[in-house]
Protein backbone atom coordinates (compact mmCIF):
# COMPACT_ATOMS: atom_id res chain seq x y z
CA UNK A 1 0.00 0.00 0.00
CA UNK A 2 1.37 3.33 -1.07
CA UNK A 3 0.34 6.70 0.59
CA UNK A 4 1.44 10.71 -0.45
CA UNK A 5 1.38 13.18 1.58
CA UNK A 6 2.21 16.58 -0.26
CA UNK A 7 2.69 19.99 1.21
CA UNK A 8 3.23 23.27 -0.40
CA UNK A 9 5.38 25.92 1.41
CA UNK A 10 4.79 29.48 -0.20
CA UNK A 11 8.64 31.52 0.71
CA UNK A 12 7.49 34.40 1.58
CA UNK A 13 9.62 34.56 4.63
CA UNK A 14 12.90 32.55 6.10
CA UNK A 15 11.87 32.47 9.68
CA UNK A 16 8.43 31.56 11.23
CA UNK A 17 7.31 32.85 14.22
CA UNK A 18 7.86 30.09 16.81
CA UNK A 19 9.60 27.00 16.53
CA UNK A 20 7.50 23.85 18.37
CA UNK A 21 8.22 20.41 19.03
CA UNK A 22 5.68 18.31 21.49
CA UNK A 23 7.04 16.22 23.95
CA UNK A 24 5.71 12.87 26.31
CA UNK A 25 7.19 11.60 29.24
CA UNK A 26 8.14 8.55 27.57
CA UNK A 27 9.36 10.72 24.05
CA UNK A 28 12.98 11.40 23.00
CA UNK A 29 11.83 15.23 22.73
CA UNK A 30 10.27 18.28 24.82
CA UNK A 31 8.18 21.12 24.39
CA UNK A 32 10.49 23.55 23.04
CA UNK A 33 8.42 27.21 21.85
CA UNK A 34 10.36 30.00 20.98
CA UNK A 35 8.71 33.51 20.27
CA UNK A 36 11.37 34.85 17.55
CA UNK A 37 9.52 38.46 17.57
CA UNK A 38 10.15 38.97 21.57
CA UNK A 39 13.64 37.73 21.32
CA UNK A 40 14.45 40.61 18.89
CA UNK A 41 12.36 42.98 21.13
CA UNK A 42 14.74 42.15 24.05
CA UNK A 43 17.81 41.88 22.45
CA UNK A 44 19.19 44.88 24.65
CA UNK A 45 17.83 43.69 27.78
CA UNK A 46 19.67 41.46 30.21
CA UNK A 47 17.98 40.03 33.23
CA UNK A 48 20.57 37.07 34.08
CA UNK A 49 24.12 37.21 32.48
CA UNK A 50 25.81 33.86 31.05
CA UNK A 51 28.04 33.39 34.64
CA UNK A 52 24.46 33.71 36.19
CA UNK A 53 22.63 31.54 34.03
CA UNK A 54 25.47 28.96 33.98
CA UNK A 55 25.28 29.01 37.93
CA UNK A 56 22.34 28.56 38.29
CA UNK A 57 22.02 25.98 36.04
CA UNK A 58 25.14 23.82 37.44
CA UNK A 59 23.73 24.87 41.09
CA UNK A 60 20.00 23.14 40.56
CA UNK A 61 21.85 20.08 38.95
CA UNK A 62 24.16 19.58 41.38
CA UNK A 63 21.55 20.43 44.67
CA UNK A 64 18.23 19.01 43.29
CA UNK A 65 19.77 17.16 39.94
CA UNK A 66 17.31 18.90 37.76
CA UNK A 67 17.15 22.45 35.96
CA UNK A 68 14.97 25.10 37.56
CA UNK A 69 14.00 27.82 35.29
CA UNK A 70 13.58 31.39 37.10
CA UNK A 71 10.83 33.24 36.99
CA UNK A 72 11.49 36.76 35.86
CA UNK A 73 13.47 36.07 32.59
CA UNK A 74 13.70 37.06 29.43
CA UNK A 75 12.24 34.93 26.36
CA UNK A 76 15.88 34.06 25.03
CA UNK A 77 17.16 33.41 28.79
CA UNK A 78 14.19 31.10 28.85
CA UNK A 79 14.55 29.01 25.59
CA UNK A 80 18.51 28.61 27.20
CA UNK A 81 17.38 26.87 30.70
CA UNK A 82 14.61 24.83 28.69
CA UNK A 83 17.10 23.32 26.25
CA UNK A 84 19.33 23.01 29.14
CA UNK A 85 16.64 20.48 31.19
CA UNK A 86 16.08 18.86 28.22
CA UNK A 87 19.38 17.74 27.98
CA UNK A 88 19.68 16.83 31.68
CA UNK A 89 17.16 14.70 31.48
CA UNK A 90 19.45 12.65 28.90
CA UNK A 91 16.71 13.58 25.89
CA UNK A 92 19.63 13.95 23.79
CA UNK A 93 18.18 14.52 20.78
CA UNK A 94 15.79 16.96 21.48
CA UNK A 95 18.79 19.22 23.35
CA UNK A 96 20.24 19.17 20.29
CA UNK A 97 17.47 20.35 17.95
CA UNK A 98 16.58 23.07 20.55
CA UNK A 99 20.63 24.35 20.73
CA UNK A 100 20.65 23.91 16.83
CA UNK A 101 17.42 26.09 16.59
CA UNK A 102 18.84 28.95 18.88
CA UNK A 103 22.29 29.13 17.04
CA UNK A 104 20.97 28.97 13.49
CA UNK A 105 18.10 31.50 14.44
CA UNK A 106 20.93 33.48 16.55
CA UNK A 107 19.20 33.99 19.47
CA UNK A 108 22.00 34.58 21.75
CA UNK A 109 23.19 38.22 22.23
CA UNK A 110 26.55 37.97 23.15
CA UNK A 111 29.53 35.86 21.70
CA UNK A 112 29.82 34.25 25.21
CA UNK A 113 26.65 33.16 24.97
CA UNK A 114 26.67 31.71 21.05
CA UNK A 115 30.40 29.87 22.48
CA UNK A 116 27.97 28.30 25.75
CA UNK A 117 25.63 26.95 23.67
CA UNK A 118 27.97 25.67 21.05
CA UNK A 119 29.69 23.78 23.73
CA UNK A 120 26.26 22.31 25.27
CA UNK A 121 25.75 21.27 21.65
CA UNK A 122 28.67 19.74 21.05
CA UNK A 123 28.08 17.84 24.30
CA UNK A 124 25.47 16.22 23.60
CA UNK A 125 26.29 15.02 20.31
CA UNK A 126 29.79 13.72 21.86
CA UNK A 127 27.02 11.71 24.06
CA UNK A 128 24.80 10.24 21.02
CA UNK A 129 28.54 8.84 19.52
CA UNK A 130 29.72 11.09 17.62
CA UNK A 131 32.58 13.11 19.20
CA UNK A 132 34.84 14.43 15.78
CA UNK A 133 31.20 16.19 14.69
CA UNK A 134 31.30 17.59 18.44
CA UNK A 135 34.76 18.84 18.43
CA UNK A 136 33.67 21.01 14.61
CA UNK A 137 31.38 22.96 17.23
CA UNK A 138 33.90 23.48 20.47
CA UNK A 139 36.66 23.61 18.97
CA UNK A 140 36.74 26.86 18.60
CA UNK A 141 34.87 27.34 22.25
CA UNK A 142 38.11 27.60 23.92
CA UNK A 143 39.73 29.34 25.54
CA UNK A 144 37.58 31.91 24.36
CA UNK A 145 34.55 31.98 26.32
CA UNK A 146 37.07 32.07 29.40
CA UNK A 147 37.66 35.88 28.49
CA UNK A 148 33.68 36.50 27.99
CA UNK A 149 33.20 34.80 32.18
CA UNK A 150 34.16 36.24 35.13
CA UNK A 151 33.67 33.12 37.66
CA UNK A 152 35.98 30.98 38.28
CA UNK A 153 33.54 27.96 39.45
CA UNK A 154 31.62 28.35 36.09
CA UNK A 155 35.24 28.38 33.72
CA UNK A 156 35.51 25.25 36.01
CA UNK A 157 31.70 23.76 34.85
CA UNK A 158 32.80 24.46 31.48
CA UNK A 159 36.06 22.78 31.05
CA UNK A 160 35.07 19.65 32.70
CA UNK A 161 32.38 19.66 29.31
CA UNK A 162 35.44 20.06 26.96
CA UNK A 163 37.48 17.61 29.09
CA UNK A 164 35.00 14.42 28.60
CA UNK A 165 34.87 15.33 24.71
CA UNK A 166 38.83 15.75 24.25
CA UNK A 167 38.91 12.11 26.19
CA UNK A 168 36.49 11.16 23.17
CA UNK A 169 38.80 12.02 20.43
CA UNK A 170 41.96 10.71 22.45
CA UNK A 171 43.47 14.30 23.20
CA UNK A 172 43.73 12.41 26.78
CA UNK A 173 46.87 14.39 28.10
CA UNK A 174 45.33 17.99 27.78
CA UNK A 175 41.94 16.44 29.30
CA UNK A 176 44.44 15.27 32.11
CA UNK A 177 45.74 18.85 32.50
CA UNK A 178 42.15 20.54 32.98
CA UNK A 179 40.89 17.73 35.28
CA UNK A 180 44.20 18.69 37.31
CA UNK A 181 43.90 21.97 37.42
CA UNK A 182 39.65 21.97 38.41
CA UNK A 183 40.49 19.17 41.35
CA UNK A 184 43.10 21.53 42.79
CA UNK A 185 40.98 24.85 42.49
CA UNK A 186 37.52 23.00 44.01
CA UNK A 187 39.76 21.25 46.83
CA UNK A 188 41.00 24.86 48.01
CA UNK A 189 37.11 26.30 47.40
CA UNK A 190 36.02 23.01 49.46
CA UNK A 191 33.09 22.17 46.96
CA UNK A 192 33.32 18.38 47.85
CA UNK A 193 30.70 17.45 45.23
CA UNK A 194 32.46 18.66 41.99
CA UNK A 195 36.19 18.02 43.58
CA UNK A 196 34.46 14.10 43.99
CA UNK A 197 33.35 14.07 40.01
CA UNK A 198 36.91 15.76 39.45
CA UNK A 199 38.79 13.39 41.05
CA UNK A 200 36.98 10.16 39.23
CA UNK A 201 37.69 11.95 35.74
CA UNK A 202 41.34 12.89 36.56
CA UNK A 203 41.88 9.11 37.38
CA UNK A 204 40.32 7.57 34.52
CA UNK A 205 42.29 10.03 32.11
CA UNK A 206 45.18 8.18 34.41
CA UNK A 207 43.87 4.79 33.55
CA UNK A 208 43.93 5.61 29.55
CA UNK A 209 47.48 7.47 30.13
CA UNK A 210 48.53 3.66 31.48
CA UNK A 211 49.53 5.62 34.75
CA UNK A 212 47.67 2.86 36.74
CA UNK A 213 49.11 3.50 40.65
CA UNK A 214 48.03 7.29 40.38
CA UNK A 215 44.55 6.33 38.76
CA UNK A 216 44.07 3.59 41.37
CA UNK A 217 45.44 6.51 44.55
CA UNK A 218 42.33 8.40 43.54
CA UNK A 219 39.99 5.67 43.13
CA UNK A 220 41.19 4.45 46.09
CA UNK A 221 40.44 7.80 48.05
CA UNK A 222 36.28 7.95 46.36
CA UNK A 223 35.77 4.53 47.94
CA UNK A 224 35.28 6.09 51.20
CA UNK A 225 31.87 5.79 52.91
CA UNK A 226 31.69 9.59 52.99
CA UNK A 227 31.25 9.77 49.25
CA UNK A 228 28.51 7.42 48.71
CA UNK A 229 25.87 9.91 49.73
CA UNK A 230 27.74 12.61 47.71
CA UNK A 231 27.15 10.82 44.08
CA UNK A 232 25.94 6.98 44.68
CA UNK A 233 26.72 6.25 40.76
CA UNK A 234 30.47 7.69 40.86
CA UNK A 235 30.80 6.03 44.19
CA UNK A 236 30.18 2.49 42.48
CA UNK A 237 31.89 3.84 39.87
CA UNK A 238 35.19 3.99 41.73
CA UNK A 239 35.42 0.23 42.51
CA UNK A 240 34.43 -0.80 39.23
CA UNK A 241 37.13 1.67 37.69
CA UNK A 242 39.72 0.34 40.22
CA UNK A 243 38.96 -3.83 38.52
CA UNK A 244 39.18 -2.23 35.53
CA UNK A 245 43.12 -0.84 36.40
CA UNK A 246 43.28 -4.59 38.21
CA UNK A 247 42.48 -5.93 35.19
CA UNK A 248 44.59 -4.63 33.21
CA UNK A 249 47.43 -5.15 35.92
CA UNK A 250 46.53 -9.55 35.96
CA UNK A 251 45.21 -9.03 39.20
CA UNK A 252 42.21 -11.00 37.72
CA UNK A 253 40.39 -12.61 41.06
CA UNK A 254 40.75 -8.91 42.94
CA UNK A 255 39.28 -7.41 39.96
CA UNK A 256 36.64 -9.70 39.73
CA UNK A 257 35.40 -8.53 43.26
CA UNK A 258 36.00 -4.86 42.82
CA UNK A 259 33.71 -5.38 39.28
CA UNK A 260 30.94 -7.07 41.32
CA UNK A 261 30.89 -4.48 44.00
CA UNK A 262 30.48 -2.06 41.51
CA UNK A 263 27.69 -3.78 39.81
CA UNK A 264 25.82 -4.87 43.59
CA UNK A 265 26.17 -1.11 44.66
CA UNK A 266 24.07 0.51 41.12
CA UNK A 267 21.43 -2.24 41.56
CA UNK A 268 21.13 -0.39 45.12
CA UNK A 269 20.51 2.62 43.30
CA UNK A 270 16.94 3.67 43.22
CA UNK A 271 17.25 5.03 39.73
CA UNK A 272 20.03 4.62 37.72
CA UNK A 273 18.57 7.09 34.78
CA UNK A 274 21.48 8.22 32.84
CA UNK A 275 24.25 5.77 32.70
CA UNK A 276 22.75 4.86 29.23
CA UNK A 277 20.52 6.35 26.94
CA UNK A 278 16.83 5.22 27.99
CA UNK A 279 15.45 6.69 24.73
CA UNK A 280 15.61 3.39 22.33
CA UNK A 281 12.48 1.83 21.21
CA UNK A 282 10.61 5.07 20.70
CA UNK A 283 10.14 4.75 16.99
CA UNK A 284 7.44 7.16 16.85
CA UNK A 285 9.44 9.94 18.52
CA UNK A 286 12.52 9.68 16.72
CA UNK A 287 11.03 9.49 13.33
CA UNK A 288 9.43 12.81 13.90
CA UNK A 289 12.78 14.21 14.72
CA UNK A 290 13.62 12.79 11.58
CA UNK A 291 11.20 14.80 9.72
CA UNK A 292 11.65 17.66 11.68
CA UNK A 293 15.15 17.87 10.43
CA UNK A 294 13.96 17.41 6.75
CA UNK A 295 11.77 19.79 6.82
CA UNK A 296 13.80 22.50 8.69
CA UNK A 297 16.53 21.85 5.78
CA UNK A 298 13.92 22.13 3.22
CA UNK A 299 13.27 25.39 4.40
CA UNK A 300 16.85 26.64 4.79
CA UNK A 301 17.91 24.99 1.04
CA UNK A 302 14.85 26.19 -0.75
CA UNK A 303 15.03 27.95 -4.12
CA UNK A 304 13.53 31.35 -2.80
CA UNK A 305 12.43 32.31 -6.52
CA UNK A 306 10.14 29.53 -6.66
CA UNK A 307 7.33 28.11 -3.69
CA UNK A 308 8.16 24.61 -2.10
CA UNK A 309 7.18 22.16 -2.59
CA UNK A 310 7.69 18.40 -0.49
CA UNK A 311 6.19 14.90 -1.28
CA UNK A 312 6.26 12.15 1.16
CA UNK A 313 5.24 8.81 0.25
CA UNK A 314 4.61 5.84 2.70
CA UNK A 315 4.87 2.23 1.51
CA UNK A 316 4.18 -0.65 3.64
CA UNK A 317 6.55 -3.84 2.96
CA UNK A 318 5.26 -6.44 5.06
CA UNK A 319 6.10 -6.19 8.51
CA UNK A 320 9.15 -2.95 7.36
CA UNK A 321 7.60 0.35 6.50
CA UNK A 322 8.76 2.81 3.55
CA UNK A 323 9.20 6.52 4.06
CA UNK A 324 10.48 8.57 0.43
CA UNK A 325 10.98 12.23 1.16
CA UNK A 326 11.39 14.74 -1.63
CA UNK A 327 11.48 18.55 -2.40
CA UNK A 328 11.86 20.44 -5.09
CA UNK A 329 15.30 22.43 -3.59
CA UNK A 330 18.51 22.38 -4.79
CA UNK A 331 18.89 18.82 -3.92
CA UNK A 332 22.21 17.25 -3.60
CA UNK A 333 25.44 16.67 -6.40
CA UNK A 334 27.05 14.20 -4.27
CA UNK A 335 25.27 11.27 -2.21
CA UNK A 336 28.80 10.09 -0.68
CA UNK A 337 29.19 13.08 0.82
CA UNK A 338 25.47 12.88 3.08
CA UNK A 339 26.85 9.12 3.84
CA UNK A 340 29.50 10.95 5.91
CA UNK A 341 27.90 11.82 9.11
CA UNK A 342 30.44 13.63 9.97
CA UNK A 343 29.79 16.45 7.02
CA UNK A 344 27.39 18.41 9.00
CA UNK A 345 24.78 18.55 12.15
CA UNK A 346 21.82 17.19 9.96
CA UNK A 347 23.21 14.75 8.66
CA UNK A 348 24.84 13.62 11.78
CA UNK A 349 21.28 13.49 13.13
CA UNK A 350 19.65 12.04 10.39
CA UNK A 351 22.31 9.34 11.08
CA UNK A 352 22.12 8.90 14.94
CA UNK A 353 18.12 8.51 14.37
CA UNK A 354 18.16 6.20 11.63
CA UNK A 355 20.76 3.82 13.87
CA UNK A 356 18.39 4.53 16.55
CA UNK A 357 15.40 3.07 15.00
CA UNK A 358 17.78 0.37 12.91
CA UNK A 359 16.61 1.51 9.39
CA UNK A 360 18.00 1.54 6.63
CA UNK A 361 18.65 5.20 4.68
CA UNK A 362 19.18 6.02 1.04
CA UNK A 363 20.55 9.38 -1.03
CA UNK A 364 19.74 9.94 -4.56
CA UNK A 365 21.35 13.25 -6.22
CA UNK A 366 18.88 15.71 -7.66
CA UNK A 367 17.30 15.51 -10.71
CA UNK A 368 16.08 18.98 -12.60
CA UNK A 369 12.17 18.23 -13.32
CA UNK A 370 11.94 15.26 -10.83
CA UNK A 371 13.27 16.22 -7.54
CA UNK A 372 15.87 18.10 -5.70
CA UNK A 373 16.77 16.32 -2.10
CA UNK A 374 15.70 12.98 -2.09
CA UNK A 375 15.57 10.55 0.92
CA UNK A 376 14.03 7.15 1.75
CA UNK A 377 13.92 5.52 5.15
CA UNK A 378 12.62 1.88 5.43
CA UNK A 379 12.57 -0.39 8.91
CA UNK A 380 9.96 -1.16 11.49
CA UNK A 381 8.83 1.96 13.00
CA UNK A 382 5.44 0.68 15.26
Amino acid sequence: MIKHLFFVFLMTTPFLSKSYCQDTEDAPSLEFLIYFEKINDEKNIVNYTLDQIVTIIEDSIRIKNRVIIPANVTEFERALFQARLTQNKRNQFGAIKQFKTLLEFKCYRTKGEELYIKLLLGTSLDYLGAPFIANNYIKDVFPAIFNKLQNDQVRGFLSTHYANLLIQIDSVEQAKEIYLKNLSQYEAAGDTINAYKSRNNLGYSYALLLEYNKAKQLYRINQNKIYKNVNPIIYAFSFGNYGSVLLKQGDYDSALYYLRKEIHLLNSISSTEGINNTYLGIGDAYLALIFNELFTNSIKHGKWHDSLKINVTYEELGRKEKFIYTDNGIGVKNTEIMKESGSSIGVTLIHLLGKQLDATIEYKEAKEGEHGFWLSIEGIFS
